[in-house]
């Protein structure tokens, strides 16, 4: 069952993080909501294995949202990520990770949440994927 799933939704923009998190819980996912991109990490690597979704803006202070993506896939391999921004359109070949590009609108939030959790798992080589890939970018 996709419903009652828990989700992490990441974003710097506190009213994007409520509405976000209003809209999933209204369809029936158990969502934790943060607005710091470390706090988020620090929560979630201490229980990995509660969340199957972690949803996150790329550009935040801090910490971008690809990397908290990828540390957060080094404790829990499973997690599915979906990537928001509006600066960068990323295209990945790697399992179970999605790219939004913003604006978003509610349906489109929705249908993309209830597709990442309903992909089978199959993370075998992720981590090594997109350190490959964006090393040159992001110097991992």
């Amino acid at each position: 069952m996709l419903y009652n799933s828990t989700i992490a939704v990441i974003d710097n923009d506190n009213d994007i993080v409520s509405l976000f998190k209003e809209a999933l819980e209204m369809s029936g996912y158990n969502v934790t909501a943060f607005t710091d991109p470390i706090k988020a990490f620090n929560h979630i690597k201490q229980q990995p294995k509660e969340y199957e979704l972690v949803l996150s803006d790329y550009k935040m202070p801090s910490m971008n949202g690809l990397e908290l993506c990828i540390k957060l896939i080094e404790f829990n391999p499973m997690i599915k990520v979906i990537l928001m921004t509006a600066f960068i359109n990323f295209e990945f070949d790697i399992p179970n990770f999605t790219c939004l590009i913003k604006p978003i609108s509610i349906a489109r939030l929705l249908q993309t949440v209830k597709d990442s959790l309903a992909q089978e798992n199959t993370y075998a080589n992720t981590i090594r994927k997109i350190k490959r890939k964006y090393n040159v970018i992001y110097n991992f």
